[in-house]
């Protein structure tokens, strides 16, 4: 018999830019805004639990870069721009 590892998916959390100016919210839109967070925050698509926890154990930050492993893909993370 083979064993099958499922990753579990994990339906993402977004924010809905529509639902805070329809709550009266608009000024946290505009925050959001402002940090470069409003983008980020309505990314959508399914989530691998597992692989962000073992993104997130493996991570260094060494030199201004930040460094990773997951399943044995290393990673670099570099500041590029003025964000």
């Amino acid at each position: 018999m083979i064993e099958i590892n499922r990753k579990q998916i994990i339906p993402p959390k977004v924010i809905r830019m529509s639902w805070l100016r329809a709550e009266n919210f608009g000024n946290l839109e505009q925050h959001l805004k402002a940090q470069k967070l409003k983008t980020f925050l309505e990314l959508s698509g399914k989530v691998y639990l597992d692989l962000v926890k073992v993104f997130y154990a493996n991570l260094k930050f060494s030199n201004g870069i930040l460094k990773t492993s997951v399943k044995g893909v290393e990673m670099e993370i570099t500041k590029i721009g003025n964000i």
